[in-house]
């Protein structure tokens, strides 16, 4: 039976109307309607911020709250301060002197000096908890914004943006603020901005100023810190373009999209190059290094992905029902192909996040930088986008009239969801008599969206209430199971000065200690006490080899360490965190032998391989005497010991620079107890000299006889490198600037490759 709302051929259509796909109803400049904003969007936006901003209150004016604790108490809070620090003294963060006796600070992944908010927070001057407090604030406003604007424009449907944008209103990222994921929160919450320049760029004809946008967003969200988000968010993007591409009819078009993305990605990693080039030299001698197998750590388990549909227990991220279901009649009846491109987003994403825990996700493994990341549930930010890219397209159809195969599809979708919904609550355990008022409604409203979708697709009269019903019922959900969870941190219970770190500032101030039997072993270096130890997410991997020989007094004397600091456990076995109000909870012990300076002379050395270094360590080794290289130093056969009236002296100590003065009878070797690293440079009265590996992790440098000045400096290379690569990737960018400003607002002939249907006045 021919439905009445059958479209015009193409030929019936005037002159220059872009090309119709079947069962999509034609508006004139459709287009056009959706890129321009009316008051109604912007009030719709400033609702959302508004909300944002109230839920968030806590954090809007103070320095005694932070939001969040577990990641930023371990390690964020002290290398964004020692940078902040260093920024505010007129230095490059590159070198963090406090932990691991000394480790790389900008190639470390988690100081981010180059992102403007802490460019402009570190200018400012401001309180590190506010610096924290309003980054936060500013990427969640960025998301709220351009998640309106993107599914704007992809649905054409501004309810179906309205219920969109609340896409990341859910426990996945609650959770990443609470725990404090302060450099993965932002990159994920810049994801949104990334889809919204490809999707107004390319959807649009390619056009240059949305173009121009995306290798800034690109370097922004690399340089954020959150590499790995970065490169999922560039990889879908990429596939996006990709699928974009599939539209535009000549081939000439295809090559201009193609070429335009792929200077787009290029020019904003050369942008961000100048600190992810220090980032990769890093993450080559790093734990990620190793044959570790870190794509199967915090993988989702399979069972948790009931959580999905049932909002109870742990799980990996329930963000209501209701986005599923309408989801689901959306693969059916919305009449837009993109609607492929984001099942098939959403499918490969969820199944990625498995990471090692299914055979089919493990096949994933083997793609390129996949290996590099551990935490693949984190993939799973772009099956929860996918989700309510479908959800949204379901507010863009409109079946004019209800006919019997539509009713039966819409039968067919509503059967498979109930079982599926039955499924789930029977393979989760849910047990009738722990359901709570939260599940009830849940469950409720899953019920009711079935009757509202059906509204929303056959009803005209209906359609515009069931729309608002479905976005209340899902506001009212997440905030049923939300609305309370959000909880600050106080500073003080995180940060403050105790008695412990009081005595070990009067104690150690020129030595190092060791902190044992707690998670937050950087608590000390806020302090400026220096450690042999300390946390940090995927350490250097000579670091990881070398901390257990610590249990021999004479290597940590070679390490410096005058104290241990040991945390005891409560009735429970948990132990004791710092900051603590007494020293009831740690015990301070003095190590049993004498640590040695910084900087010392031995003329006895040994040269063998790298991996027999460690091995030597443990037997009879003398360090205050000898010292254990991996290669020829130049000298001849050094004998004798050090007099008394020979030795080095510490002139001058930076973060990244140390002024040594020596003076020996005879030619020795200077043992400096600073991590070995590329890019440490040394001069021996202004004259170069060869920085040797000593001991495994330690610098040395041959001097000869006499007195000299030795002075070392961190000036690595990959910085210098970056840095060009930056420079480069702004003239291109520039060059991009002019060539696309000069060929017209658009690249091609035909502005709307994509024509999309969309219901008027919505």
């Amino acid at each position: 039976m021919k439905e009445p709302d059958q479209l015009p051929s193409v030929s019936a259509l005037p002159e220059g109307t872009p090309p119709l796909r079947e069962g999509i109803p034609h508006e004139e400049d459709s287009r056009a309607n959706t890129r321009r904003l009316g008051r109604i969007d912007w009030c719709i936006i400033l609702v959302f911020v508004a909300v944002l901003l109230f839920y968030f209150r806590s954090l809007l004016w103070t320095d005694s709250l932070i939001y969040g604790e577990l990641d930023i108490r371990r390690s964020v809070y002290l290398f964004r301060k020692v940078s902040y620090d260093l920024l505010h003294r007129g230095h490059l963060p590159l070198w963090m002197p406090y932990i691991y006796c000394g480790m790389p600070l900008l190639g470390s992944f988690l100081a981010t000096p180059f992102y403007p908010p802490d460019l402009l927070f570190a200018a400012a001057n401001l309180p590190l908890p506010t610096a924290f407090n309003w980054d936060l604030l500013i990427h969640l406003i960025l998301a709220q914004v351009f998640s309106f604007l993107f599914f704007r424009r992809l649905v054409g449907s501004r309810l179906g943006a309205t219920f969109g944008s609340l896409w990341f209103w859910n426990i996945f990222f609650l959770n990443s603020v609470l725990i404090g994921d302060a450099l993965n929160i932002r990159a994920m919450l810049l994801t949104p901005v990334v889809f919204y320049f490809v999707e107004a760029a390319f959807a649009s004809g390619l056009r240059p100023a949305y173009l121009l946008f995306l290798p800034i967003v690109f370097s922004l969200q690399s340089l954020s810190g959150g590499v790995q988000f970065a490169f999922y968010t560039m990889a879908a993007a990429a596939a996006y373009a990709g699928f974009l591409l599939l539209y535009p009819q000549s081939i000439k078009q295809r090559l201009l999209l193609s070429l335009g993305f792929a200077s787009a990605v290029a020019i904003g990693l050369a942008l961000a190059g100048i600190q992810l080039a220090p980032q990769w030299e890093y993450s080559r001698l790093s734990l990620r290094s190793s044959d570790f197998d870190w794509f199967r750590v915090w993988g989702a388990q399979p069972e948790q992905l009931l959580n999905y549909l049932i909002p109870s227990g742990e799980g990996l991220c329930y963000f209501g029902i209701i986005p599923i279901i309408l989801a689901s009649f959306s693969t059916v009846f919305w009449k837009d192909s993109r609607k492929y491109f984001f099942v098939a987003l959403g499918v490969l994403s969820i199944t990625y996040s498995l990471g090692g825990n299914t055979r089919i996700s493990i096949l994933l493994a083997d793609l390129p930088l996949v290996r590099e990341f551990r935490g693949p549930f984190r993939a799973a930010i772009l099956f929860n986008l996918s989700v309510f890219a479908l959800a949204g397209g379901a507010f863009a159809v409109s079946i004019k009239s209800a006919g019997k195969k539509a009713i039966l599809l819409f039968g067919v979708v509503t059967i498979v969801l109930v079982v599926g919904l039955a499924a789930a609550a029977r393979a989760s355990d849910l047990r009738w008599a722990d359901v709570d008022y939260k599940i009830w409604f849940s469950l409720a409203s899953a019920a009711a969206s079935i009757f509202l979708a059906y509204f929303l697709f056959f009803s005209r009269r209906l359609s515009r209430y069931s729309a608002w019903f479905l976005i209340v019922l899902l506001a009212l959900d997440l905030g049923l199971h939300y609305g309370g969870s959000f909880s600050a941190a106080r500073v003080d219970d995180l940060f403050v000065k105790d008695e412990a770190a009081r005595l070990l500032e009067e104690k150690a101030r020129d030595a190092r200690i060791m902190v044992y039997n707690t998670a937050h072993t950087n608590y000390f270096a806020l302090f400026g006490l220096e450690s042999a130890g300390g946390h940090h997410p995927f350490p250097l991997l000579q670091h990881v080899e070398f901390l257990p020989l610590l249990e021999k007094p004479e290597i940590a004397s070679l390490c410096g360490v005058k104290y241990s600091v040991i945390y005891q456990r409560d009735q429970h076995g948990r132990p004791f965190n710092p900051p603590l109000s007494d020293r009831t909870g740690v015990s301070i012990n003095l190590m049993p032998l004498k640590p040695l300076a910084r900087a010392f002379l031995v003329r006895r050395f040994r040269t063998i391989p790298p991996d027999a270094v460690l091995s030597a360590l443990q037997d009879d080794f003398e360090p205050a005497s000898e010292v254990i290289l991996e290669e020829d130093p130049g000298l001849a056969a050094l004998a004798g010991e050090i007099g008394v009236d020979e030795g080095a002296r510490i002139l001058e100590s930076t973060e990244s620079r140390v002024l040594i003065e020596t003076e020996a009878q005879a030619d020795a070797l200077l043992v400096v107890t600073n991590s070995y690293y590329p890019g440490w440079q040394a001069m021996i009265d202004g004259r170069k000299a060869r920085i040797l590996r000593a001991n495994y992790i330690f610098q040395a440098v041959a001097v000869p006889g006499g007195r000299h000045t030795v002075e070392i400096n961190f000036e690595p290379k990959s910085l210098v490198a970056g840095a060009v690569v930056s420079c480069v990737g702004g003239a291109c960018w520039l060059g991009l600037a002019l060539m696309l400003l000069r060929s017209g607002p658009g690249l091609t002939q035909k502005p709307d490759p994509i024509p999309q249907g969309r219901k008027e006045g919505y």
